[in-house]
């Protein structure tokens, strides 16, 4: 597989906590970046549309999170 090819990268930091239900999802400005124009925009329409469920997403997310720094 080759990039720009078969898959881009772009990025999304998490910035929510788990459980703060003050600064939920659709509550807090999301950064996007993506290694072109076209996979930032693509990323910013996914945020956008809100199609997930974002409590099964925040879990998924917040786990594989923790176990990604546990890798490092």
């Amino acid at each position: 597989m080759k990039c720009c090819v078969d898959f881009k990268i772009g990025y999304s930091p998490e910035r929510i906590n788990l459980g703060d239900e003050a600064h939920t999802l659709d509550k807090i400005t999301k950064i996007v970046a993506g290694m072109d124009e076209e996979t930032t925009e693509d990323l910013a329409e996914l945020y956008k549309k809100g199609e997930v469920s974002l409590s099964k997403a925040a879990e998924i997310v917040g786990m594989t999170t923790i176990e990604f720094k546990e890798i490092l």
